[in-house]
This record gives structure tokens, C-alpha cells and sequence, in this order.
């Protein structure tokens, strides 16, 4: 094939230029494929912190108001037992 090429030495010099080019493209690929992997497990991720924070939630709001109606069951006695007194 060198001998086809009026500068073997240019010629070369192309062809690994070439063979760099490829390897890049290649890698820049390959990167841009990580990189939106990387994303998506960011994604799930913080979308299982967010169920967790959410149920979190839920499970503090469930407390506060048994606590709440606890403390009206015991006013609601208090009040009774006042009455029963007079």
C-alpha cells in the first residue's frame, strides 16, 4: 500500500491521527454511556432517599396527631369528671 502514497512518511503520520481519532471517538462514547449510567443511578438513588424522607414524614405526622388525639381524650375525661362533680 506504500507503495501507492507519494509520502510514505505523511502517509503514516494520517493513519495514526486516524487510529488516535477512533480511540477518542470511541472513548468519548464510551464516557458519555458512564456518564448517563452514572445519572441514572444518582436518580434512583435519590428517589429511594426521597420515598425514605417521605415515609419518614408520614410516620412523624401519624404520631403527632395520636399524640393530639390522646391529649383530647384527656382533656374530653377531665371535662367529664368535672361534670360528674357537680
Amino acid at each position: 500500500m506504500e507503495s501507492d502514497v507519494a509520502v510514505p512518511s505523511a502517509h503514516a503520520f494520517v493513519q495514526r491521527c486516524h487510529h488516535t481519532w477512533m480511540r477518542a471517538s470511541l472513548l468519548q462514547s464510551v464516557n458519555t454511556v458512564m456518564c448517563k449510567f452514572e445519572e441514572q443511578e444518582v436518580e434512583e438513588e435519590y428517589g429511594e432517599e426521597e420515598e425514605e424522607e417521605k415515609e419518614e414524614k408520614e410516620k412523624e405526622e401519624a404520631d403527632e396527631k395520636k399524640e393530639e388525639d390522646d391529649d383530647m381524650e384527656k382533656k374530653e375525661e377531665g371535662q367529664e369528671d368535672k361534670c360528674h362533680i357537680f
